[in-house]
């Protein structure tokens, strides 16, 4: 599909780099989705690796803030700034932290000599003294003091038989 859309794009540069209303590109959206291959094809052809959604966002971030570790690298050869901060002034280090989906996501930017803002760091809680990093949530908050359901149970629980014990 990338290629068909690549071959096209009667202005390349236009067609890669084409942003939807949010801002997303296509590299934005294969970074989201770990998408290497298609990064590495889209980066080929020339797709700005600088481009920002609505909200300041970019591919590095987005690739760091769903642990993508593989697809953080290629970004950064193709020139992308581990610097940029979005609108709420988060870098891509600081998205990879708060996910606390990817040690090694954050490693390697850290590598690059990206810094975590302070805001990050608060927001980074130590649950023991190996290093484990926790972040708390606010959809963290409302599970931990979530009640429990009340009412009847379901009565179809439990109740599906195995193909054997209908014979």
């Amino acid at each position: 599909i990338l290629k068909r859309l690549i071959a096209a794009a009667k202005d390349v540069q236009d067609g890669i780099n084409r942003q939807k209303n949010d801002g997303a590109t296509a590299l934005i959206a294969a970074a989201t989705f770990g998408r290497t291959l298609a990064m590495t094809q889209l980066i080929e052809h020339k797709a700005d690796v600088s481009l920002q959604m609505r909200d300041g966002t970019t591919a590095l971030m987005r690739a760091a803030q769903m642990g993508f570790s593989g697809a953080v690298d290629p970004l950064c050869q193709a020139g992308a700034d581990v610097n940029t901060t979005n609108q709420a002034g988060r870098n891509a280090l600081d998205l990879a932290l708060l996910s606390d989906r990817s040690e090694m996501t954050a490693d390697i930017l850290k590598a690059k000599g990206v810094r975590a803002s302070q805001g990050a760091l608060k927001s980074v809680d130590r649950r023991s003294s190996n290093g484990d990093r926790r972040v708390s949530t606010a959809s963290d908050r409302r599970v931990s003091n979530a009640r429990p359901p009340t009412g009847p149970k379901p009565t179809h629980v439990g109740r599906f038989r195995s193909i054997s014990e209908k014979r």
